[in-house]
């Protein structure tokens, strides 16, 4: 038996972030080849919302990177290392650039050089574009970006509202 219309998922449209250029040191990132996947895994939020068909806008700190669509999501089981506070064990800490120590833990103000490192077991995503990548560097800022996200805050895979982009 086919499926009804009503079965059928609209599509949505994400903004995440690439991981070029990034402040958030909970993790070691990811192999991302941002024209072609984009990789998670199943500690990031949101990251059983996103699916085949979504729109989505790459981004980096300042600007839009990209426009794609997701043609396939791949999934794994795998080690993911996490990096935590030696202070209060959380993931939510910055690499600082310039200043020592080089971390800065602002759940509990812990500053230091060497985060705990945790493996553990979980499924890691990657979400490929085909050939629908289309660069866009530069055509839309930050802010701008961020004013059309219905939640706010700084998420790796945050829901857009294209309609809020003029």
């Amino acid at each position: 038996m086919g499926k009804s219309i009503s079965d059928k998922r609209i599509p949505r449209a994400w903004l995440l972030i690439s991981d070029d250029d990034r402040k958030h040191a909970g993790n070691f990132g990811y192999a991302d080849e941002i024209s072609r996947t984009y990789n998670y895994n199943g500690f990031v939020q949101n990251c059983r919302q996103i699916a085949e068909s979504d729109f989505v806008l790459l981004r980096d700190k300042k600007q839009l990177i990209g426009v794609a669509k997701i043609e396939s999501i791949n999934s794994y089981q795998g080690i993911i290392e996490l990096l935590h506070c030696p202070s209060c064990n959380t993931t939510k800490f910055n690499k600082r650039e310039r200043k020592k120590p080089k971390f800065h833990c602002y759940m509990c103000g812990h500053d230091f050089n060497t985060p705990i490192i945790e493996a553990r077991e979980g499924e890691i995503f990657n979400a490929h574009f085909g050939d629908t990548f289309i660069a866009t560097k530069g055509a839309i800022s930050i802010d701008i970006l961020r004013q059309a996200c219905p939640k706010k805050g700084q998420m790796s895979m945050n829901l857009i509202d294209l309609h809020k982009l003029k």
